[in-house]
Parts: structure tokens; sequence; C-alpha cells
């Protein structure tokens, strides 16, 4: 299976009954899709985060996940905030999407 946009991986992770995309959970890890929902090779997408301590917000990384045929989410390519810049994040997706990087 494919998805065409971030809409549609969100739609079969609320109906598989997990809360990825929920405003709280995002709230939380002050977490956003990026590149406007972008899907790289059907299944790739990249979210950032910023994490806040006492008052200190921290350098926004990049994580590139990947949903499932059945709408669960995984981080892939790395870990949890693996990218240091979207740029690096958007390579990963191309790279995870067997696309060439841009040059």
């Amino acid at each position: 299976m494919t998805f065409k946009s971030v809409s549609e991986i969100k739609r079969a992770n609320v109906a598989l009954g997990h809360h990825f995309f929920d405003a709280d959970a995002m709230a939380f890890f002050r977490s956003r899709v990026e590149d406007g929902g972008k899907v790289y090779g059907g299944r790739y997408f990249i979210t950032s985060e910023q994490f806040e301590f006492r008052g200190e917000k921290f350098e926004r990384r990049y994580t590139l996940r990947r949903a499932n045929d059945d709408g669960s989410i995984e981080t892939v390519f790395g870990q949890f905030q693996e990218h240091q810049t979207l740029s690096a994040a958007r390579d990963a997706a191309r790279l995870a999407a067997g696309e060439r990087a841009e040059a």
C-alpha cells in the first residue's frame, strides 16, 4: 500500500486506534510534519521536534518516519531527531524511497 498524502496516513493511523498525530502528542514534542506533508515513496515523511525544558528551547531536529500498510508509524534511517537539518532529513527520505538526492 502506498499513501499519497500525510492526510491519508493520519486517517489510517486513527483507524488503527493509534494517536501519533493527536494534537496533545504533537504539542508535547513541539512536533510538526515538514514539507507541507510531502510523502516520499508512498510511505516516508519527515517530522521535526523541539524540546523545551525549564523554559529553555533546544534546537529543532528532524526525524524520518515510515507509515506502514496498517497505518502504524515507525522511525527509520536513524533515531529520533537523527537529522540536524531539514535538508539532511530530505536526503534520507529520498534514499529510503529509492529516489536520487537533489544536487
